[in-house]
């Protein structure tokens, strides 16, 4: 298996993934609106750029 740098094509999974990962916490205390629930595609394209 090789591990391969993400690229922009990539970045919709990624983000899915990071809402699939944080899903349980938001659950545990009914809030939703932590970054990692609310983080867009465009601010994900915007650290890539950073």
């Amino acid at each position: 298996m090789d591990i391969l740098q993400a690229v922009r094509e990539d970045l919709p999974e990624i983000l899915a993934l990071q809402r699939i990962a944080f899903i349980c916490e938001a659950e545990e205390f009914y809030y939703y609106s932590i970054d990692p629930m609310v983080q867009t595609l465009c601010e994900l394209e915007e650290l890539r750029i950073k």
